[in-house]
């Protein structure tokens, strides 16, 4: 019974019910009566074996298109064919119509997708090892698919590479925010087990989508069709990024730092400074230790900005002729470090000033702050994307970690009382 299988169901605290990765069965078949396991019964239209790739197969019961009608209430339950095109399904063998179909009844003409997976014959043995995969989720080192970089990180990791490798432009163009393509919950109603988030090309269906031509409107930070805020996120992050550097990295390239395979490293000098910019190609927190010695300018301070795709994060200045900057860089990180001729000029930091007596029994002030609204606003990739906070304390004048350089400043204020307890937040506002 070697082999991979999905689990079912645990009936007793020392079995399990599982169905075969992949079919038995190769070849696929029409007509013919499904059985389910309570006694129902459906005529089936068509059946299709899965051989490979550990996905489910497709089946559709004849006449399950015209709604309404029964045929989802099926989902879950184990079922025999009798009859079919072909012999294999006829005798010994057995199927469990997959629960991962959302839709109830798919609209006629919709395509609405129905899946099963095969239940095995095993022979009573004992012995052995068996290795619990916890979830469909692609983890590396366990069930990565190869070539499968897809998602915001990488997004936003492609389009600052561009920039330390001196790439002209960036297209955006194809799409895939979640590597989880088997996941039904992420896809929506009637996709199939493999159906990439908005078409992978972000097509909006239903737009007069005539001779299967749809348009391919492309990421929008406006409507989240297809979930393309994320996508719009990584990009806009990047690109932000890229903006603060390109007065540094239009000028002549210096030596770059060899840090090791996980990172890209470039650095430049021109009329405004010197620029080191470092990207973690690393999909898990790393630790770098930068040497700043080649790129500093006497008696200027050092400007550090690091970004990830979800989040560009505080300013940190280091002091005047600091030669290596340690720190641990998320997955995917980019931090750029500005040596400017004149450093006085080159951070443009608000001051915040808030009043404590405008909220009774505020303590303190705490602001939340990010280069992009959807941070705030974006409902739906909320809690994927970060906003930075900063403790104002009495909020008199507070000097914020963030460069109006890089762009618009999004923030509201958080106020707490002597508990730090939140009793009111401000609204959205801007720099």
């Amino acid at each position: 019974c070697d082999g991979y299988y999905y689990i079912i169901s645990a009936p007793t605290a020392t079995t399990l019910t599982v169905a075969q990765a992949n079919t038995s069965t190769t070849v696929n078949a029409t007509g013919g009566t499904i059985t389910f396991q309570d006694g129902a019964t459906w005529p089936l239209a068509t059946i299709s074996a899965s051989t490979s790739g550990n996905t489910e197969a497709a089946w559709e019961g004849s006449g399950d298109g015209t709604c309404p009608n029964t045929w989802k209430n099926n989902r879950g339950k184990t079922f025999t064919l009798s009859g079919t095109s072909q012999s294999v399904y006829n005798s010994s063998f057995t199927g469990i119509f997959m629960a991962d179909t959302l839709d109830v009844c798919p609209a006629p003409g919709s395509g609405g997708a129905s899946y099963w997976r095969q239940i095995p014959n095993i022979t009573a043995s004992t012995g052995g090892t068996a290795q619990i995969v916890k979830n469909h989720y692609y983890l590396r080192g366990d069930s990565w698919q190869t070539n499968s970089e897809t998602g915001p990180r990488s997004m936003f990791v492609s389009h600052i590479a561009s920039l330390i490798w001196g790439v002209a432009g960036v297209r955006v163009y194809q799409g895939v925010e979640d590597p989880q393509l088997t996941d039904l919950t992420l896809v929506g109603l009637n996709g199939s087990h493999l159906a990439s988030i908005g078409s992978q090309f972000f097509n909006v269906v239903d737009f007069n989508c005539n001779y299967s031509a749809c348009p391919q409107a492309g990421i929008d930070p406006n409507t989240d069709y297809a979930k393309t805020f994320v996508s719009w996120n990584a990009h806009q992050n990047a690109s932000l990024m890229a903006q603060r550097e390109i007065p540094y990295a239009f000028g002549q390239r210096l030596p770059a730092p060899d840090y090791g395979q996980f990172y890209e490293a470039a650095a430049w000098t021109s009329a405004r400074g010197n620029l080191l910019a470092i990207q973690s190609f690393a999909d898990n927190t790393t630790s770098l230790t930068a040497n700043l010695s080649p790129y500093l300018v006497s008696g200027q301070a050092i400007d550090r900005i690091c970004a990830t795709w979800n989040s560009i994060k505080a300013i940190i200045v280091l002091a005047a002729g600091t030669t290596s900057d340690t720190i641990n860089y998320d997955p995917g990180q980019h931090c750029a470090y500005l040596f400017p001729l004149n450093a006085a000029a080159e951070l443009q930091q608000p001051i915040l000033s808030a009043r404590l007596a405008d909220v009774a029994n505020a303590a303190k002030v705490v602001v939340q702050f990010s280069y992009a609204q959807l941070a705030f606003t974006g409902a739906s990739v909320g809690a994927q994307m970060l906003y930075q906070t900063q403790d104002c304390g009495n909020a008199a004048n507070c000097l914020l970690n963030v460069d109006r350089s890089i762009g618009t400043v999004f923030y509201r204020l958080v106020y707490l009382n002597s508990s730090n307890a939140v009793i009111a937040t401000s609204d959205l506002q801007t720099f």
